[in-house]
């Protein structure tokens, strides 16, 4: 019933730079779809910014996966 997708790495600097992703991201949106970013690699990137103002959720992540996993979410890795 919720999905949330984690961006991490390169695949950040694309979101912040590919208007086509931007799109497929707003849609996730639309859809209900929680979408973050790991904000130790976007920093790294440069990318945070543009990250927060397309609506994504830019957090330090490790601790969040972590309890994610312990309440039950299912991890797919892609």
């Amino acid at each position: 019933d919720e999905v949330r997708v984690i961006l991490w790495g390169p695949t950040e600097r694309m979101a912040a730079d590919d208007k086509e992703f931007q799109e497929l991201i707003k849609a996730w949106q639309v859809a209900g779809v929680e979408v973050y970013a790991c904000k130790a690699c976007s920093d790294n990137f440069g990318v945070s910014d543009e990250l927060a103002k397309l609506g994504i959720d830019v957090r330090y992540v490790g601790t969040f996966v972590t309890e994610m996993l312990k309440d039950g979410w299912y991890q797919l890795t892609f």
